[in-house]
């Protein structure tokens, strides 16, 4: 990893952990999003392009596939779902 990249990591990683202090939260925890965002800047600033486009495009469909399919099941296991 570039060096900027690692100095660019460390002073976000200092400010995450001064927002959670402030807001009374433990420090150095990233949400889902958050996690998969920084991986997609840090693929884009280490000028992997493709490698970030495919990321974004195989979590995005992925994640609409998954709540599809979890919808279609749960509505083959209680039918009434949905209706009004």
């Amino acid at each position: 990893m570039p060096a900027r990249l690692n100095h660019h990591r460390a002073i976000q990683s200092r400010e995450v952990d001064e927002n959670a202090r402030t807001h009374g939260r433990s420090p150095r925890r990233f949400t889902t999003f958050s996690t998969f965002s920084m991986d997609v800047v840090t693929m884009i600033e280490a000028e992997q392009f493709a490698k970030a486009a495919a990321y974004v495009g195989v979590n995005n469909v992925g994640s609409v596939g998954a709540a599809l399919g979890s919808y279609k099941l749960a509505k083959g296991l209680y039918p009434k779902l949905g209706k009004r």
